[in-house]
């Protein structure tokens, strides 16, 4: 028995992309035109009696663990359902108050960090980063405060400039600083928007990175927009399409 693998980031109004799919059988056009109610009945069929292991990843509210565990059935003795998220009252809901069953992740070592960000910026076998990006490298490192998804996603807006300059990575640096040091409302904004953006496909991250270099309130051409993120080599062709005919086709 298979559980499709989910990445739960919103509120859960139905259940249609959650389902149990036999790896013998090719259930899921049938899983597909269930409502509900059926697939939440179908779930605890399947599961009732067995002793199993769930892992739901990200689950980024009370209400989509509330859709999610009415179809989980108590199960045989050992069976245990992890829970991934990022707000602390969803993992204190999912484990029904009990607060041991609790395990908060504690953010890199510096030494892992390090490794981390260069495996993502730099080239293999080695990954090693040029002496003259080190300091500067490091001093970027340190704000994102042993953060793995904020460590990759500087590292992937570093690794889009390909010519590796340190007065590019230097003028990213200064900027970011500035913001956090004159812009007092920056800590609330990000923590209201921190996990919209970390729940952005990792490709778009750098497209969100680059809208910051408008000012506020700026009406821009998405043609002109898709022109400049390629240009920066932010973004290329996708399936052997121009990215703007991909998405004049949407």
């Amino acid at each position: 028995m298979i559980i499709r693998q989910i990445s739960v980031n919103d509120r859960v109004t139905n259940l249609s992309f959650f389902g149990c799919q036999d790896a013998r059988l090719n259930t899921e056009p049938l899983l597909n035109m269930m409502d509900e109610l059926q697939l939440v009945q179908t779930i605890r069929d399947h599961l009732h009696g067995k002793r199993y292991l769930l892992v739901l990843d990200d689950v980024w509210s009370i209400e989509a663990w509330e859709s999610l565990s009415i179809a989980l059935p108590r199960g045989k003795e050992g069976s245990r359902v992890i829970v991934t998220a990022r707000i602390e009252d969803m993992s204190y809901t999912s484990c029904s108050g009990i607060r041991q069953f609790i395990f908060k992740i504690s953010a890199l070592s510096p030494e892992l960090s390090w490794e981390l960000f260069c495996r993502k910026v730099f080239d293999a076998p080695d990954y090693s980063c040029p002496l003259e990006l080190e300091n500067i490298s490091r001093e970027i490192l340190q704000k994102r405060d042993g953060l793995p998804l904020a460590i990759l996603t500087i590292g992937g807006l570093l690794d889009s400039k390909p010519d590796n300059k340190f007065e590019e990575w230097k003028d990213l640096h200064d900027q970011f600083l500035l913001e956090m040091q004159t812009n007092k409302k920056l800590s609330k904004i990000d923590q209201k928007l921190g996990l919209s953006y970390h729940d952005l496909p990792y490709d778009l991250k750098p497209c969100f990175f680059f809208l910051g270099i408008f000012p506020k309130g700026y009406e821009n051409d998405w043609k002109c927009l898709m022109g400049w993120w390629i240009a920066e080599g932010i973004m290329s062709d996708v399936g052997g399409f121009l990215v703007e005919k991909v998405v004049e086709r949407c």
